[in-house]
């Protein structure tokens, strides 16, 4: 379980700081507070009336562990503790929604207009584990599907046995252990499977796909493996366990092979980011609205130190890139081709100007970022860079090949033109300045 959990497909949650609190600390405390209800001492309440406090304002979902926290208080028989229960969630749900805003991106009505395309966002969110593996949306959405399927049948015939065990007799005999913590385990994850259908779906069938969303479809994997190790036949167990320690160790040891430089572009997105806020007072990753609805925000938050700019030595690199300079011009072509993205907004979908870059013979280094230079201001970009086939890279071990590539965004820029530069970081960590003759116009 280790293996699937704490692999680096989900690669956002590495640097994304506001998903690791939200995304996985949301699924954290989620079952923690059902192992408490579960498994703790019925006088140590407390513990899991804070639990479900703290989950509520760690993710807007959390609210719906109230429901799930109840049936598991309504199955143990725990009366008084539920009518506890009721009263806290009233008072939460009070402090909740006062002062209330509806998300910008949630369109509940235009997503359930399209049915099919709603069923396969739920099974993308269960699914997206699978999709690097199956290659295509339809099989993990197919995959997602499935094991909800499976989970939904074991858990909706062990909820019923803890109900009602005269009728379910059977179903216990292969299920001994009627595990409540599983069970509610995968009612938080299906209401979060549907929340996020019913929220993002509008937009497209990929908005169930979000890197930050890949965690929920790992656990939901462990849920099912987990599952089936119940099961009183020993030939199952034996057969499951093997089966999940193989494809466990190959997932996790290929994971690191496909996933390992969008590690590196998400860390070094964030450090080139946080110099174009330092030098510029905007941040390019994000569109241009998000910039100015955030700014007096963002200028108080550094101001009272929530927020800090990292360390590190390229922003001084920037702001004296002639020390730094090549003698000469860089011959290595750049292809620059000009495009646009949707930007999916509830009150305002649009497209944003796009510029990708291509190169395919620049040495491979440590870090290669890309700057756009006008006579006022100095903009730096991370690039990705061209990774190895899987037989050059058992023959050299070398992860990188020569060559670069960057998709930039550039209506948060200043209209203008911009000279293209690159600034190298080599292995030893010295850093070296080219200047190009490649110029783009930003209307």
């Amino acid at each position: 379980m280790a293996l699937l959990v704490f692999q680096p497909a989900a690669y956002e949650n590495y640097y994304w700081t506001i998903s690791i609190l939200q995304q996985v600390g949301n699924v954290f405390w989620a079952m923690f507070l059902f192992y408490s209800i579960v498994y703790f001492n019925p006088s140590k309440f407390w513990i899991s009336l804070l639990l479900i406090f703290i989950l509520t304002f760690t993710h807007g979902n959390g609210l719906f562990a109230f429901g799930v926290g109840g049936i598991l208080l309504f199955l143990q028989k725990r009366h008084k503790h539920l009518s506890i229960w009721i009263g806290f969630m009233v008072i939460i749900a009070i402090g909740y929604f006062y002062g209330y805003y509806t998300a910008q991106n949630s369109n509940i009505a235009e997503s359930l207009s399209n049915p099919t395309r709603l069923i396969g966002c739920f099974g993308g969110f269960w699914g997206i584990f699978f999709k690097n593996i199956l290659n295509t949306t339809n099989r993990a959405i197919l995959s997602g599907l499935v094991i909800f399927s499976i989970l939904f049948l074991i858990n909706i015939r062990l909820f019923f046995t803890s109900l009602i065990p005269r009728y379910f007799s059977k179903f216990e005999k292969s299920f001994p252990e009627k595990n409540q913590f599983l069970f509610a385990c995968f009612l938080y994850l299906t209401i979060t499977a549907g929340l996020v259908a019913l929220s993002r779906s509008w937009s497209s069938l990929d908005a169930a796909f979000q890197n930050r969303y890949l965690h929920n479809s790992v656990i939901g994997f462990v849920l099912l493996y987990c599952t089936l190790l119940l099961y009183r036949s020993e030939k199952i167990k034996i057969i499951t366990f093997i089966f999940g320690i193989f494809f466990s160790t190959v997932y996790y040891v290929f994971s690191w092979y496909s996933n390992y430089e969008f590690l590196r572009i998400q860390q070094q997105t964030q450090q080139s980011d946080a110099v174009n806020y330092a030098l510029n007072g905007v941040t390019t990753v994000n569109e241009k609205y998000f910039n100015m609805n955030i700014e007096g925000i963002l200028r108080q938050s550094f101001k009272n130190g929530v927020s800090v700019l990292p360390k590190g030595q390229l922003r001084d690199i920037i702001t004296n890139l002639d020390k730094y300079k090549s003698e000469k011009k860089t011959s290595f072509a750049i292809e620059i081709l000009k495009d646009s993205i949707l930007s999916f907004n509830i009150s305002n979908s649009h497209y944003r100007p796009v510029y990708q870059f291509t190169n395919l013979n620049f040495p491979h280094s440590e870090q290669i970022f890309l700057l756009l230079k006008s006579d006022k201001n100095t903009f730096v970009f991370a690039t990705n860079q061209r990774k190895n086939r899987k037989l050059d890279f058992v023959k050299t071990m070398d992860f990188f090949t020569d060559g670069f590539y960057a998709s930039i965004t550039t209506d948060a820029l200043p209209t203008g033109e911009y000279s293209v530069a690159i600034l190298q970081e080599e292995y030893d960590n010295s850093f070296h300045y080219f200047t190009t003759h490649y110029k783009i116009s930003n209307p």
